[in-house]
């Protein structure tokens, strides 16, 4: 049996010892260094559950919940929504309940998102409400 290098499909191949569960041989290459099996095989996922996640993604559910809910990991959803928009839902002005609100930065190095209501000028945050301009935060 001839074995070839995934990465670069030469033929100096050696013997690497065994995978994690010690049922199957591992080779690496002499050439590019890549350590590998010859029957791995990458879990495939159905139709529907990659359906399912970029709904979830699109109605803005977080990834991490996504990740719960569906038992794909974090990686692989991000992987499947990266060319997915975010839905831009902003939360309505704590002063005077309009929704009409902008993106004003972020605070706590890039972590938490800032608003500001077109409508009466309320700086604030999702969890913290800060009252710019009018003394003592509420």
């Amino acid at each position: 049996m001839s074995v070839l290098c995934p990465r670069c499909g030469a033929t100096k191949i050696y013997k690497s010892g065994f995978s994690h569960d010690g049922q199957r041989q591992r080779y690496a290459c002499r050439e590019c260094r890549r350590s590998f099996l010859t029957d791995y095989v990458a879990p495939l996922y159905q139709p529907c559950k990659v359906d399912e996640v970029k709904t979830l993604y699109r109605l803005g559910t977080r990834i991490d919940g996504i990740s719960e809910y569906t038992d794909v990991p974090r990686r692989t959803i991000t992987k499947w929504t990266r060319e997915i928009p975010r839905p831009k839902t902003s939360p309505p002005c704590p002063r005077c309940a309009s929704k009409d609100t902008q993106r004003n930065g972020t605070e706590k190095k890039g972590k938490v998102q800032r608003y500001r209501c077109k409508a009466c000028g309320k700086t604030y945050q999702e969890n913290y409400i800060y009252d710019k301009g009018y003394g003592q935060s509420e």
